[in-house]
């Protein structure tokens, strides 16, 4: 027959091998999650190219992948006509974009007009 206090040790028992499942999920969660974002990275960023731009055969769905290092001037400067004004360009690419300022985040996408 079990005593109150083996009962007592019985359910505490019970409780810290609970607790100890809990924690063994939630750690095998965060790891699975850090996985998956490492791999989401590595694929966004394996093409190793500064600033890829990607056509569909027509000007006007131009976009670019801002890759570490990107800024609106080199952007711009490298998908602007000869006859354009690099200043007009950024302005029109941020009107495109709808940005409010000049910065910008590594995998933002930016259409190009």
């Amino acid at each position: 027959m079990y005593t109150n206090s083996a009962l007592v040790n019985n359910k505490a028992d019970t409780s810290v091998i609970k607790h100890k499942k809990l924690v063994r999920f939630l750690f095998v969660l965060f790891v699975v999650s850090i996985i998956f974002t490492f791999s989401a990275l590595v694929t966004v960023y394996a093409s190793g190219e500064s600033a890829s731009v990607k056509t569909s055969g027509t000007a006007e769905t131009r976009s670019v992948v801002v890759m570490p290092g990107d800024t609106l001037w080199s952007i711009a400067s490298a998908n602007k006509t000869r006859d354009q004004d690099i200043r007009t360009y950024i302005d029109k690419i941020k009107e495109a974009n709808k940005l409010k300022s000049s910065v910008l985040k590594e995998g933002q996408l930016l259409f190009l007009p």
